[in-house]
């Protein structure tokens, strides 16, 4: 496979429901982390995601999110995170940025109006978060009821945004920023949401399209 996918092709594929951890291990060398071996593994996993016209993956941890068409590499972005950039988004207030698997559900062009519209930059694409796995997390918590987990379903379902009125938060996307960042790499400056230098987010905004599959990694 090309373009660095092996690299984190373990999480991919329980991201893309194509098995558990304990059946990747033994199917790599090095462990989990390793490069698939098996050839038919590797196949389905190929096929999966040639399948996705467009799939954006970020790692947190390079500050990196790279746009496929198809399983090929289209770009590469730098890009910011949350104030607290280590670990997944559980609830509001503590500012993280969602690990997962979710999708692109709405595409706006700004300016956008309040006092913090702004810091939005000239674009925002919207995530479903939280997502089913978020709310049945939150539920095990107890930071949700089952009527707040079935309302989160029925919206992703629908593909419309989810309630962002628990304490799971919402309201989480991909943005820009209020002009130029205060620097080049490795930002931590937003409640939760992934923020791209403001060209590159417009040359993202053009390349993805509503309902977009979207996998952050640590």
């Amino acid at each position: 496979m090309k373009h660095g996918l092996p690299t984190c092709i373990w999480a991919i594929a329980i991201l893309f429901g194509l098995g558990s951890s304990a059946g990747l291990a033994q199917t790599t060398t090095g462990g989990p982390r390793g490069a698939l071996t098996g050839s038919h593994d590797a196949e389905v996993l190929t096929r999966a995601l040639r399948a996705e016209p467009r799939l954006l993956i970020a790692r947190k941890g390079q500050y990196r999110m790279r746009l496929y068409a198809h399983g090929e590499l289209v770009k590469t972005y730098v890009i910011g995170l949350a104030q607290n950039p280590i670990g997944h988004k559980q609830e509001e207030g503590d500012n993280r940025t969602p690990e997962g698997r979710y999708r692109i559900i709405q595409k706006v062009v700004g300016p956008f109006p309040g006092a913090f519209g702004a810091f939005l930059g000239p674009r925002w694409i919207r995530l479903n978060y939280p997502n089913d796995e978020d709310a049945e997390a939150g539920l095990r918590r107890g930071l949700v009821t089952k009527a707040q987990v079935a309302k989160i379903h029925a919206a992703n379902r629908a593909g419309v945004q989810p309630p962002k009125d628990t304490k799971l938060g919402g309201g989480i996307g991909i943005h820009g920023w209020f002009g130029k960042w205060p620097g080049e790499d490795r930002q931590n400056l937003t409640w939760g949401c992934i923020t791209l230098q403001n060209p590159d987010l417009e040359d993202l905004y053009d390349r993805v399209q509503v309902g977009t599959r979207v996998i952050i990694l640590p």
